[in-house]
């Protein structure tokens, strides 16, 4: 009979010390058993198969059949054991077990595994789409290979098993993994068999964090020599200073450092090996290769924040993850309602991925050098409809108190009554009165457009918003809409495109080599 196994994976231990052992459900017909895999041990157990389930005690005649010697040689972790303190006798704990000697300390054997389970031949397995349990899917996959047919790895949307979860079966995530096990077992289509294609992304995600830490583990050495550097200048009994500048004296001392050569030529080397697996991927050749400016470390940026574009059922998903989506204010201390790009503010969560925001950040800056590249020419349309759109082509002064206010208000102008062709007013708010002429104006031009673009509760409710902003007449005057600022408002009005974009022909190719 088939077996529906669900795996429900997780962080072993959290930064607060909680364990937080992966889950595992077994179903075979009408009976669920149920696993904790403590540890990554545990893991790699059960995907060979070798799972202790049970234990028993350990005999002299495991001993005798040599099965001792082949836990000891295989997998020693199978093997409870105790040492024997220096006041106990070898020879009256012999009565129940048996003691051996291990590098000159003697260790009393209590229990051996009775029973084991773990992945088997025909055996269908169910887990989520990315996250930590990537690693762990790899392996099962692997193994499922060396099986007969029937053996599969699949996995499912985390949207999918959400919607699941609460909505259809209205259980609680501590309940994912016997969830998974029916859901493979009664509603197949859901799930995405785990092949040679996943593993490959899963391999660049492996490779990219081992080129991270290389990197890191550079610089920090770096620094370590730099500020030792200056401490031996500063701290010098002789009092002499150095013939020539402390900075041309670090980059001597760094290219003679040993360690830090040796680093940079192991980051070198993670990076051939990230560059190497993005050329297996069927995204990179197809996607990212054409786009003029688009690195290989810029790519694989996005490709590994993203993992598997199957994760997210839209493109907005996929902006919010990358931190490209546009949101209100108002909300967490922001006094502002209008429409904004996400960063990181004072008593808001950035729930992000900050190395894909980077990669975009990266990648709008290769647009703006590459003019007259696909992107680099919308990057420059941007510009233009940004421009004539806030400010009619000048910059604003605007009291800074003002400037939340006015753009809000331009805002509910410019969505309500497509205000695009219209001068958005005054070039100069230096106080109130001049912030309440400008609101008056711009309504008074509200009245003066076609009247079927909007009705008397439209103006109702616009009256309504106006009023609930707080204007402040203090600070000092300031710019925006300035050259800067329209800069960046089109490179992430191009960035977010782009994100669109990927996610469309991203999500097409998969479905195309399903």
């Amino acid at each position: 009979m088939v077996r529906h196994i669900g795996i429900r994976h997780r962080v072993k231990q959290t930064r607060e010390g909680e364990a937080k052992p992966t889950q595992v459900c077994v179903l075979v017909g009408d009976n669920v058993t149920s696993y904790d895999l403590a540890t990554e041990t545990d893991e790699l157990d059960w995907v060979l198969g070798q799972f202790p389930t049970s234990w028993r005690l350990a005999t002299q005649a495991d001993e005798t059949d040599l099965v001792i010697q082949k836990l000891q040689e295989k997998r020693p972790h199978h093997i409870r054991r105790k040492k024997v303190r220096k006041n106990q006798d070898p020879e009256a704990l012999n009565a129940d077990g048996f003691v051996v000697v291990e590098e000159n300390d003697l260790y009393f054997l209590l229990e051996i595994p009775a029973e084991t389970d773990g992945l088997g031949r025909g055996d269908v397995v169910a887990m989520a789409l990315g996250g930590s349990g990537d690693r762990l899917a790899f392996a099962l996959s692997k193994q499922a290979e060396s099986f007969a047919n029937g053996t599969k790895i699949m996995r499912i949307k985390p949207m999918d098993l959400k919607f699941q979860r609460e909505d259809r079966l209205q259980r609680d995530k501590n309940d994912d993994a016997q969830t998974l096990a029916e859901l493979v077992r009664d509603y197949a289509t859901l799930f995405f068999k785990t092949t040679r294609k996943d593993r490959d992304l899963i391999r660049l995600v492996e490779a990219w964090r081992n080129r991270v830490e290389a990197m890191k583990a550079r610089i920090g050495s770096e620094q370590r020599l730099r500020s030792h550097m200056i401490g031996k200048i500063f701290c010098s009994e002789e009092g002499q200073y150095p013939e020539g500048e402390i900075e041309l004296l670090y980059e001597k001392e760094r290219s003679n450092d040993r360690v830090i050569q040796a680093l940079a030529e192991e980051q070198k080397a993670r990076e051939k090996e990230v560059s190497t697996l993005l050329r297996s991927l069927d995204v990179y050749n197809e996607l990212f290769v054409p786009i003029k400016g688009m690195g290989p470390m810029i790519a694989a940026r996005i490709i590994v924040a993203v993992g598997d574009v199957r994760r997210f059922p839209t493109a907005p998903k996929l902006k919010a993850f990358l931190g490209a989506h546009v949101k209100r204010g108002g909300e967490n201390g922001d006094p502002s309602p209008r429409l904004q790009f996400p960063r990181r503010r004072t008593g808001e969560t950035a729930n992000w991925h900050p190395d894909g925001r980077q990669a975009l950040y990266l990648l709008a800056d290769q647009f703006n050098r590459n003019p007259d590249s696909e992107w680099g020419q919308k990057l420059r349309e941007y510009k233009v409809k940004v421009r004539a759109k806030h400010g009619n082509g000048e910059p604003v002064m605007v009291r800074s108190g003002l400037v939340d206010a006015y753009r809000a208000a331009e805002q509910l102008f410019l969505e309500m009554y497509y205000l695009d062709d219209v001068i958005m007013g005054h070039r100069e708010i230096t106080n109130l009165k001049d912030y309440e002429a400008w609101v008056k104006d711009l309504m008074h031009q509200c009245l003066a457009l076609d009247y079927e673009k909007f009705d008397e509760n439209d103006m109702g409710t616009l009256e309504e918003k106006l009023k609930a902003l707080t204007p402040k007449d203090e600070g000092k005057m300031i710019s925006i809409y300035s050259n800067g600022h329209i800069h960046r408002m089109a490179s992430w009005k191009t960035v977010t495109k782009f994100v669109e974009w990927l996610w469309r022909e991203w999500t097409r190719l998969e479905e195309r080599n399903r």
